[in-house]
């Protein structure tokens, strides 16, 4: 009878993984079987668009936990959705939730002290003596190495594009030519160290880094500088990465974008802005073939730009 157990309950939990219902499942192996294009971030963006334009707090913490059941919920920039479902689960009193989330933000997002939610309805979400557990283990997940080599890397830019370059006589082909050389010494290094923090880290995460710098600020300089020197690894790597959920797709957009817009293809996903914050939309910077925007942005896991402008309007640059 033991064995017509064993045996039924492991045909019931073939049925179970054919049809995708496991919902046992634990977050690390959701994480590997899901999409982030295509399962996370299109709920992700309507649950976030029902608590922003809707304002409707129900209905965007009921898609948020649906889809925290699916994927791990992650924290794209400007979105910050983890922190957003921590919110909305201490509005709902949803005890279990809020703690699970605010322990989450500790270890893996490097959450400060006097940030943490300590208390709800008189319940503790997480005492001192857990978040320094927490803490602990959220050190050890830092990599000082890799810290200091990113900050290595955007002050060897920075220095070499703004002082060398910029400041050189433009009447000077002698000069020009120098600092050119200088700047294509600095990307062919950037570019060996890029693809072997690629290699050996994946994408920079704060968990990684502890939020000892600022990461979208200096993985998208380095990818707009240093891309166009092997679009192929380069596209295919963030590619990857924003599939795992590991990076923002915006990553992915804005080197799409920088290489078209050499070839006179303009805003191919509509992540060149004005200084305002607003998608260029006018000659020279018409967006590429504009009925199919949409398309192209939902194909690397962007919002559609209705969406986007109705969240984000004439806020941010970020996607």
């Amino acid at each position: 009878m033991k064995k017509n157990l064993i045996k039924n309950a492991k045909i019931f939990l073939v049925f179970l993984l054919i049809f995708n219902v496991n919902k046992t499942i634990l977050n690390a192996q959701n994480t590997a079987n899901c999409n982030y294009i295509t399962d996370y971030y299109p709920d992700m963006y309507k649950a976030f668009y029902a608590y922003k334009v809707e304002k409707d707090i129900d209905k965007a913490y009921k898609m948020l936990t649906k889809l925290k059941n699916k994927c791990e919920l992650i924290r794209t920039p400007a979105y910050n959705e983890i922190e957003l479902y921590l919110r909305l689960a201490m509005e709902k009193k949803d005890y279990k939730n809020a703690a699970g989330v605010c322990r989450k933000l500790v270890k893996d997002y490097a959450f400060p002290w006097d940030e943490v939610p300590l208390k709800m309805d008189g319940k503790k979400l997480i005492d001192s003596i857990e978040y320094a557990v927490l803490h602990k283990q959220s050190l050890q997940q830092q990599d000082t190495t890799l810290v200091n080599l990113l900050k290595l890397m955007i002050d060897e830019d920075l220095q070499v594009r703004h002082f060398f370059y910029r400041k050189v006589p433009v009447t000077n082909e002698d000069s020009i030519k120098n600092a050119n050389d200088l700047v294509k010494k600095s990307d062919s290094i950037n570019n060996i160290r890029l693809k072997y923090i690629f290699q050996k880290w994946g994408c920079p995460s704060v968990a990684l880094t502890g939020g000892r710098i600022p990461l979208s600020s200096t993985i998208d300089i380095m990818l707009i500088h240093l891309s166009h020197l092997d679009t192929n690894y380069y596209h295919n790597t963030i590619a990857k990465f924003v599939q795992e959920g590991k990076c923002p797709p915006y990553y992915l957009g804005l080197m799409v974008d920088r290489w078209n817009y050499k070839n006179f293809i303009y805003n191919t996903t509509g992540t060149v802005y004005d200084k305002d914050g607003n998608v260029i939309k006018t000659p020279p910077d018409l967006i590429f073939d504009y009925p199919n925007l949409d398309k192209r942005r939902v194909s690397i896991g962007l919002p559609p730009s209705e969406m986007y402008e109705k969240m984000w309007p004439r806020t941010t640059k970020w996607d």
